[in-house]
């Protein structure tokens, strides 16, 4: 047991070391013939993550925290405080110390993407999963088909699974997958080697999915997988595109709310004073008509005083003749 311990953990590792250099084909024969399902499927699901985050913008944390790449992560957020750093440095540094250390950094930043690009060149091959398929001999093509038949109810597997049957139904000519199961089941009823094309033919048509015979199965599955892997694919690519939308257009909301803030403020503004002239020219029509009203009463009792100052003086020269008629009266 301990031997066998000891050699499944050195296949795992040299499974390991032929990831790492890009040996796509190598990894998946191996563990094919190990018969390892869970490696190959978390194999399947970071080629599958790798190839469509691969249009993801780099310079993007949340594209990065999808892609699952924790060291571009790391680079990035250094890369800000650098950046945050020397927007500081530029405040405080006279022009020339200034321009010398710009030089220098271009100088690292140029040696450290060099040295990033060779170092992801191998890592970062795209896996040919139809040429690679196609390499497949039967065991293995067997082995693979049961995989994804297990994967496809394993919602984090489902589109991993649905890739490799769609690949395998393309590549692969139904009439060669079909015999996979007529050879297993003739080989297990007779022990004959030689057999007629008319048996075979009747074989294929006796095997059954579903209470249907495997060949026009088989057909109508190369249709909807072709339909399922499109629609799957334009599913991917909305959500990985959403990373990438989704960051900018709330950095443009923010930029036209700084933008669209003065202008709001002038609004305010020109209201205001729009309020204050309206209650202002209110005010003055007020005014206006008490004043108004004012000097239409005003002018209705000066008449009544004069007309009182009138009534009173005739009614004192009235008196004045009546006492002169009396003394006049009095002297004769």
């Amino acid at each position: 047991m301990r031997l066998e311990a000891l050699e499944e953990q050195q296949q795992l590792a040299a499974v390991q070391r032929l990831e790492a250099s890009g040996q796509s084909d190598e990894v998946v024969d191996l563990l094919l013939k190990l018969k390892k399902k869970y490696s190959l499927g978390s194999f399947c699901q970071r080629q599958t993550l790798r190839t469509l985050s691969s249009c993801l913008d780099t310079a993007n944390a949340a594209a990065i925290v999808r892609k699952g790449d924790a060291a571009a992560l790391c680079r990035l957020l250094q890369q800000q405080q650098q950046q945050k750093q020397r927007q500081q440095q530029e405040q405080a540094f006279p022009l020339l110390q200034r321009t010398v250390q710009e030089q220098i950094e271009q100088q690292q930043q140029q040696q450290q993407q060099q040295y990033l690009q060779h170092e992801g060149a191998a890592a970062c091959k795209e896996t040919d999963w139809q040429q690679l398929i196609q390499k497949l001999d039967e065991n293995k093509i067997k082995t693979l088909i049961k995989f994804a038949a297990e994967w496809v109810t394993e919602p984090p597997m489902a589109a991993a699974a649905h890739t490799l049957l769609h690949l395998l139904l393309r590549s692969r000519r139904i009439n060669q997958i079909l015999d996979l199961e007529t050879n297993s089941s003739s080989s297990s009823s007779s022990s004959s080697s030689s057999s007629s094309s008319s048996s075979l033919w009747g074989m294929r048509r006796k095997v059954l999915i579903g209470g249907r015979p495997a060949e026009d199965v088989l057909k109508s599955l190369v249709v909807i997988s072709t339909r399922q892997e499109k629609r799957l694919q334009g599913l991917l690519q909305k959500s990985y595109l959403l990373d990438l939308l989704l960051p900018t257009a709330a950095a443009v909301q923010h930029e036209m709310q700084q933008l669209l803030l003065p202008l709001q403020q002038q609004q305010q503004q020109q209201q205001k004073l729009q309020q204050t002239q309206q209650m202002r020219s209110a005010g003055k029509k007020h005014a206006a008509a008490a004043a108004a009203a004012e000097t239409g009463v005003g002018k209705k009792k000066r008449k009544i005083q004069q007309q009182q100052q009138q009534q009173q003086q005739q009614q004192q020269n009235e008196q004045q003749q009546q006492q002169q008629q009396q003394q006049q009266e009095l002297l004769l």
